[in-house]
């Protein structure tokens, strides 16, 4: 039985372990590193530009359950509520997938412009959740302060994550023939 009958999706399960590796040590680094070097005020989200360009990059299936994994580390490494990030970024990768049809990808600017307006849906979300599930806050005040802010950091983070994937995703393609 050949690899790409084997495994629907055609991807190798090392491949799948690879990338969980990686948003892993992406959330490590946002959770541990990120906070030590900007200790206050605003920071980039890295797993949330990782996971909204490999949902821009391979689609609305994979995007949405790489945002799960994703927004899974998030929660066991942060101070939310379990599955919150997990659902949202899940709903942000699977609109970015969605919306990739309806755009130009080799426009950077229409891809930029996508992600971030799905990293504010996300962060705005996150808000309103915490606030719905009684978690605890800086205040709507504190937040809203935060967020144009936070928004400009994803779109940077967004624009390098771009032009990384863009490097990268033909080695996460699925092996031809065979």
């Amino acid at each position: 039985m050949s690899g790409s009958s084997r495994w629907p999706g055609s991807r190798r399960p090392t491949a799948n372990l690879y990338a969980a590796g990686v948003l892993l040590a992406i959330g490590l680094i946002q959770t541990s590193f990120l906070p030590a070097l900007l200790p206050t005020g605003p920071r980039p989200n890295l797993l949330l530009a990782a996971v909204l360009v490999a949902a821009l990059l391979f689609g609305p299936t994979r995007g949405m359950v790489w945002g799960f994994v994703g927004g899974l580390i998030l929660d066991l490494l942060g101070p939310g509520p379990l599955g919150l990030s997990a659902l949202l970024l899940a709903a942000a990768c699977g609109g970015v997938g969605l919306g990739r049809s309806f755009i130009d990808r080799s426009n950077m600017l229409f891809s930029l412009l996508m992600l971030a307006g799905a990293a504010v849906g996300y962060n705005l979300s996150l808000m309103v959740g915490w606030s719905l599930l009684d978690a605890p806050l800086l205040g709507r005040e504190g937040l809203l302060a935060l967020l144009l802010p936070t928004a400009a950091w994803n779109a940077i983070a967004v624009a390098a994550a771009i032009v990384l994937g863009l490097r990268l995703a033909p080695l996460a393609e699925p092996e031809s023939g065979a």
